[in-house]
């Protein structure tokens, strides 16, 4: 059995996340072929969780080729984490040590 992964995404809010590493990843968990992971978005957006999460669906439902329903999206919003990195290492550290647990 794989063990789950903590992906940290620096840039998260930027253009290739959006275009291509948030609809990848996305694809990625719901098709199988990674196993179960979190991942942390790390940027200089003053983003939450949820802004960071409604982001994702954005970029997802943007550039994404194939649609989503929202019993899918429910399942993968929970995996997304935010940190902004002016909270600085610290703050990317403790968000790490909470999921890993």
């Amino acid at each position: 059995m794989n063990e789950p992964h903590l992906i940290v995404l620096f840039g998260a809010t930027g253009d290739l996340a959006r275009r291509k590493l948030l609809p990848g990843i996305m694809h990625l968990l719901q098709s199988g072929l990674v196993s179960d992971s979190r991942i942390i978005g790390v940027s200089l957006d003053d983003f939450s969780d949820d802004d960071f999460r409604e982001f994702a669906e954005k970029a997802y439902r943007e550039f994404s080729t194939r649609t989503i329903d929202d019993a899918k999206w429910a399942d993968f919003a929970p995996k997304l984490s935010y940190v902004n990195v002016k909270a600085g290492p610290e703050a990317l550290a403790q968000a790490a040590a909470v999921l890993e647990a």
